[in-house]
This record gives C-alpha cells, structure tokens and sequence, in this order.
C-alpha cells in the first residue's frame, strides 16, 4: 500500500511539477483546494482553530481555511517543481530578502534556524544553505517510507541534511561543534517530556525545549527566518532578529520565539496550516 501511495502521488504531482513553476503551484492549488472539500476532518480542525485564534467569525473562518489548504498544495507544488528544476542561481534571483543584515552581524559561525509552517518553510533551509552554509535540519519521519525517502531527497538536493527527531539531540550536539547551522519548524504539538510550556493565541502549549537548550549550552544565537510566498513566483525571506541571551531560562527563550510565530501567523494567516491539532 505504501508503494501504491506514493505512485499515486507521483502520477498527479510530477507532469505538472517537470513544466514551469505557475504551472506547478496552479495544480498544487487545484490539489489542496480539492483536499479541503474531500477530508472534512481536517477542514474542521482548520476552521475550528481560526475561529478561536483569530476570534473570526464562521464564514471567515472558512475563507481563510480555504486559502489555507490552497496554499499547501502550491506549497507542494513549487517544493517539487524547485526539486527537479530550479538552479541555485535562478532560486537567488527569484526571492527577496529582509533582514539578512542581523545574520551578518552575528559573532559565531553558526546559528540556530527556528521557523513555522508558514509561507514556504522548506524554502527556508534552501535560503540559509545558499547564502550562509549549509543546514541540518530536524524532521519526524511520515508513515510512508517512499515519501520519508523523497522528502530527505528533495532536502538534500535543496541543500539540507537531515536529522529524524528520535536521533536528534546527539546528533544536533555533534553538529553544532563543527559549527553546523540547525534548522527546527517549531510550531507543531510535541508530546516530549522535555518540552516547555508556553502561550500561544491566548492559551497554553507544549514545545519542544531543545532550540532553547542547544542555544544556551553552547552560545549560539537562535533566529527566527520566514519564507513568505507572493504571486506569482516571488519569494520573501524575512529574518527577525537573533535570540542570544543566553541567561534567560528555556520557557522564555521559547516564548519569545513562539510569540514571533504568532505575530507572522496574524500578518499572514492564509499561509498557516490551521489544520494541524495544535491545541490539545
């Protein structure tokens, strides 16, 4: 089944993603607007947690749930398109970037990359590698091993190392002494015991510590990037500025940035993933 899966979806996304990259994202939007009238349990969850994060009301709620599923699949789309097509150089050309002077301005080699599910995540990673060095990123393995396979491909060939979340810490330890740049999206539920709490739209949450103790243990900045999306094929990196004051305790460091989170989510709410449980 995992087999059938996965040539299910390189049948409906790979023609698409081989031509231009408005073609990609136009199918991607073809892809994720069908998903949101086809899996009314996620749709819920979406509207559900805009309604009581925004304070939106019912049709908003489900206009901006829309655009929501929308975005991911153009996501989706310029993901692969950018996997099997784009250079380097043509990337550099395509995006703008805001803020990259605090990156400049750091006195370590390395830093601690935090970002959420919004705009083009993984085109954050892609930024970093291109215009710094190269980054391993954090991520959880999905139930298919032939998408698990062609996710850490399109990272690798994006400029990205991964690291999977149940070999992490020794992992991200031995990395951050060669003075290796890490990379966590830091918005999704995490049932850790070493997670903190923290608020988010109002209500508590958990997070995972680790961005917060790594930073502190061995003096490395973190700092929150964004990859925001503009029609029709631009991108907008965003750089915030650094965390690096290391006194602080985990729950603040977090906090502060899970606040940043929270401040780009309302600026851009459309480019959110809203269907995810992340209040439990």
């Amino acid at each position: 089944m995992d087999l059938l899966e996965f040539l299910i979806i390189k049948l409906f996304l790979y023609p698409p993603t081989s031509l231009n990259l408005k073609v990609a994202r136009k199918w991607g939007k073809i892809i994720g607007t069908t998903a949101f009238f086809l899996s009314s349990k996620h749709r819920k969850i979406a509207i559900k947690n805009i309604e009581n994060a925004l304070n939106k009301n019912r049709k908003k709620s489900i206009k901006i749930a829309l655009k929501s599923f929308s975005h991911l699949g153009k996501v989706i789309g310029e993901v692969l398109w950018a996997y099997r097509r784009e250079t380097v150089g043509e990337f550099c050309r395509r995006i703008e970037v805001k803020g990259w002077e605090y990156i400049e301005k750091i006195d370590t080699p390395n830093f601690i990359v935090v970002s959420a599910h919004i705009g083009n995540w993984e085109m954050v990673g892609r930024a970093v590698s291109s215009f710094h060095s190269p980054i391993v990123v954090v991520g959880k393995p999905t139930k298919n091993k032939y998408i698990t396979s062609l996710m850490e491909n399109i990272r690798n060939k994006l400029g990205m190392e991964m690291i999977y979340k149940k070999e992490a810490a020794k992992k991200l330890i031995y990395c951050i002494k060669r003075r290796k740049n890490i990379g966590f999206v830091a918005d999704q539920y995490v049932r850790d015991k070493d997670a903190v709490n923290v608020r988010f739209f109002r209500k508590e949450i958990t997070v995972s510590k680790l961005p917060a103790y790594l930073s502190k243990k061995f003096y490395v900045p973190i700092v929150p990037i964004f990859a925001i999306t503009h029609e029709p094929n631009k991108l907008e990196i965003i750089v915030k500025e650094p965390l690096a004051d290391y006194n602080k305790s985990n729950e603040k460091i977090t906090q502060q940035f899970t606040t940043t989170f929270e401040k780009m989510i309302k600026t851009y709410p459309e480019q959110w993933i809203w269907a995810h449980r992340r209040w439990r």
